[in-house]
C-alpha cells in the first residue's frame, strides 16, 4: 500500500508539476508600456526550475498581440534602473529571426538563483521608439532561456505568464504619433545629405 500511495503522489506531480514546467512564484504588476520606454514591477522569488542557460537575464515577449515595433533591432536603452539588489548592466531589445525575435530583455550584475529573490521596480528608456502600446499585446516573462542557441521565444522558466499592458493613454498616442513624425523627418535628413533628396 505505501508503494501504491508513493507512485499515486509521484504521478500526480507529474500531472500538476511536469518536469520543466515553470513554478515561479512571480507576480508582475504596474506594467507602463510608452513608445520608448517600460517600466513594470516585480514581486516573489525564483521557484525554478534553472534555466539552461542566461541564468542572470529576463526574457519578455509577446504571448498574444504585439509590442514591438517592425523596425526595431538589438539596441541597449540609453538609461535603465532597477531597485532590485541584483543590479541591471544591461537593458536591451533583441530581434534577432530564427532565434530572438521582438524580444526585450534584462541582464542582471549576477546570475539568479533558484530562490532568489527578484522583487523591484524594473525600467527602460530608449532614444527612439521601440514599443507600440496599442498593439493589444500580454507579455510573457522568462528567467534565462533553454539553450544558447534556443528556438523562437528564448524560454527557459516561465515567471509570469500572460501579463496584460495596461490600455494606452490619449497621450500615449499623441507620443507614438511624435515618434513616428520625428522618425521619418530623421531618414528624409539623411538622405538629403546623401545628396539622393526626397522623393
Amino acid at each position: 500500500m505505501r508503494y501504491t500511495l508513493r507512485t499515486f503522489w509521484a504521478l500526480a506531480a507529474l500531472l500538476f508539476f511536469p518536469m520543466g514546467a515553470a513554478t515561479a512564484a512571480v507576480v508582475v504588476s504596474n506594467v507602463s508600456l510608452t513608445p520608448n520606454s517600460i517600466t513594470f514591477d516585480l514581486a516573489g522569488t525564483l521557484e525554478g526550475p534553472s534555466p539552461g542557460t542566461f541564468n542572470q537575464q529576463i526574457f519578455i515577449t509577446a504571448a498574444t498581440g504585439s509590442f514591438m515595433l517592425d523596425h526595431v533591432s538589438t539596441g541597449t536603452a540609453v538609461t535603465f534602473s532597477t531597485t532590485n539588489a541584483n543590479g541591471l548592466f544591461d537593458f536591451y531589445t533583441i530581434n534577432q529571426p530564427g532565434r530572438y525575435p521582438f524580444t526585450l530583455a534584462t541582464a542582471a550584475n549576477s546570475s539568479y538563483v533558484v530562490g532568489g529573490d527578484v522583487t523591484g521596480t524594473y525600467s527602460a528608456t530608449w532614444t527612439n521608439a521601440q514599443f507600440d502600446p496599442t498593439g493589444g499585446a500580454t507579455l510573457d516573462f522568462h528567467w534565462g532561456a533553454a539553450g544558447v542557441f534556443a528556438t523562437n521565444p528564448p524560454t527557459g522558466t516561465a515567471m509570469a505568464l500572460g501579463v496584460p499592458i495596461p490600455e494606452p493613454t490619449a497621450s500615449v498616442f499623441t507620443a507614438l504619433g511624435l515618434f513616428t513624425l520625428l522618425g521619418r523627418r530623421r531618414r528624409n535628413q539623411r538622405a538629403e545629405q546623401a545628396g539622393g533628396g526626397v522623393a
